[in-house]
């Protein structure tokens, strides 16, 4: 498959992922999007792998002054009083499986050839308009030093700054109900499928 090809597959998968995951999900589905994305790229020649983060997205108003400032807030209080605002997904806590909430996020990490895509097509769950925070899924580059989890990746659209920090050593999505095979994945997986070969 040739890298034309590939782009393709991935943005018609952003167009339309978040919307078909919502018809078999609730919005924090992060590990069985994931699932889904793999099972797909995978039917499609791709390599892709899953990997834990954890995500935090700024408004425009908090990004700005993280952008004046050069550095992130120290508080909450400090981001709310300059009219921001910031959201996040995962702690930095250790891993700790029997948690009733998996404590990160999960993504996806497409390959081809030296270039590593991340894909997060869950990543609308932090959406807050009264917040004016407003994501759609996600496709950036990543580099090495990402993926070992010494350097975090950051990316700015539409005005929101979006950070992204590795776990590669945390794998306990696996003891979740929601990463194995199930009819809801399968389903799901089809109808991407279905909807990547109508615009491939």
């Amino acid at each position: 498959m040739n890298t034309k090809q590939t782009d393709i597959i991935i943005k018609r998968m952003l167009a339309v992922g978040w919307d078909l995951l919502l018809r078999e999900y609730t919005p924090d589905c992060c590990i069985a999007a994931a699932g889904v994305v793999i099972d797909t790229l995978r039917h499609f020649h791709m390599r892709a792998r899953p990997l834990t983060v954890r995500v935090m997205l700024y408004n425009p108003a908090a990004t700005k002054q993280i952008i004046e400032q050069g550095h992130y807030f120290e508080t909450v209080e400090q981001c709310e009083a300059a009219g921001g605002y910031g959201i996040g997904i995962g702690s930095a806590v250790n891993d700790v499986p029997s948690n009733p909430v998996w404590p990160y996020h999960l993504v996806v990490i497409a390959e081809e050839g030296a270039k590593r895509t991340l894909l997060d097509l869950t990543l609308p769950q932090l959406n807050r308009p009264e917040r004016q925070i407003m994501a759609a899924p996600l496709a950036v580059f990543v580099s090495g030093a990402f993926l070992r989890g010494r350097r975090a990746a950051q990316f700015i659209g539409d005005d929101q700054l979006c950070s992204y920090e590795a776990f590669p050593d945390v794998t306990s999505y696996t003891t979740s109900p929601n990463w194995p095979d199930h009819p809801a994945r399968r389903r799901t997986v089809q109808r991407m499928i279905s909807a990547i070969k109508q615009t491939a």
